[in-house]
């Protein structure tokens, strides 16, 4: 029995994150939230172990895109696929160091963002056999630890912490 794949949207406008979840449900896709900000989706990544984030590449917040894109990628080895509306290549070009999956354009199609999900999961599939997961530790054992367990950005910030040390 295949399981059907989680998607959490982080983007500020909702139209856009309603939009997008309907064409996922249409297609199958179980939508496990909607976050508003780079700094939310740190946490929600963690609590609802998505498969993969859909991320608009313009969120508003105090932790940028491009840095919440990669811890997500890095600690919870979580894809990442980014919307856009810009072909600004001071903006595209440093997205790649957060290791997104994909890159689709405003205006999309249910069609192209469907088959991007589709190709990010597969081509997702194939590369966990060879990655280590959870560098930080699995997302259950984060917060359910007995422990204090932060996880700051190289800036001091926290960027999540378990229920422990609250």
């Amino acid at each position: 029995m295949t399981t059907i794949p989680g998607i959490l949207i982080v983007d500020d406008d909702t139209v856009i994150a309603h939009l997008i979840a309907a064409m996922l449900r249409k297609k199958g896709y179980n939508i496990v939230g909607k976050i508003t900000s780079g700094e939310e989706s740190i946490g929600a990544s963690a609590a609802m172990d998505p498969d993969l984030v859909i991320m608009d590449i313009h969120l508003s917040g105090v932790l940028d895109r491009i840095t919440a894109a990669r811890y997500i990628f890095q600690l919870f080895f979580c894809l990442v696929i980014f919307i856009t509306g810009t072909d600004d290549e001071t903006i595209l070009d440093p997205a790649r160091h957060s290791q997104p999956y994909g890159i689709i354009f405003k205006l999309f199609s249910s069609i192209k963002l469907t088959s991007n999900v589709d190709l990010a999961l597969y081509n997702n599939t194939v590369h966990k056999r060879t990655h280590l997961l959870y560098p930080a530790g699995a997302p259950d054992d984060i917060l359910g630890a007995h422990e204090v367990i932060l996880l700051l950005d190289t800036k001091g910030r926290i960027l999540l912490f378990n229920p422990y040390a609250a």
